[in-house]
């Protein structure tokens, strides 16, 4: 899903108990385990160890990455990891700021946490001159990751479809 970022950005509201703040090197571990926490029993989803949280991070954006933190606690209620995709940019004709990896912990769900960081990381892409913010998002994910892009206005602008056969 892709959203503009001409277009009027919607408000940073920040949940009563919550600091958002930058992801830094030394939060790291911590964000680590909350998709452990956030996605036990999502379909496909495994135990993120600390050998599999760092491959795969060439393209990581730690300046456009965010962290909520509850004030009573320093426990980390959720995050967005950000990608910068430079090697794409030529070929898609545009630049973008990418959403690698949301999460927010069960008992921070439904209580705005995902709406302020995506408000906010939007603002740091727009901040860096991105045009655009995009997320990849499966839209059958009972998560309603695809319904909270939608009401910030991200619109889808392509898709696949995966078709296995179990042997």
């Amino acid at each position: 899903m892709r959203r503009p970022l001409t277009a009027p950005l919607p408000a940073l509201v920040v949940p009563d108990g919550l600091r958002v703040r930058p992801w830094t090197p030394g939060v790291d571990e911590a964000v680590r385990v909350v998709p452990n926490d956030a996605f036990a029993g999502h379909w496909g989803s495994e135990p993120r160890t600390p050998e599999i949280w760092s491959h795969g991070r060439t393209m990581f954006a730690a300046p456009w990455s965010l962290v909520a933190f509850a004030d009573a606690t320093a426990e980390v209620a959720g995050y967005r990891l950000s990608g910068r995709y430079e090697h794409d940019w030529q070929d898609l004709g545009y630049s973008a700021g990418y959403t690698a990896l949301l999460g927010v912990r069960r008992p921070w769900l439904r209580r705005g946490v995902g709406t302020a960081l995506l408000a906010a990381v939007m603002d740091r892409y727009r901040a860096a001159g991105m045009p655009y913010a995009e997320d990849g998002v499966d839209t059958a994910n009972p998560s309603g990751a695809h319904g909270l892009l939608a009401s910030r206005g991200y619109e889808v602008v392509h898709g696949s479809t995966l078709v296995t056969i179990e042997l």
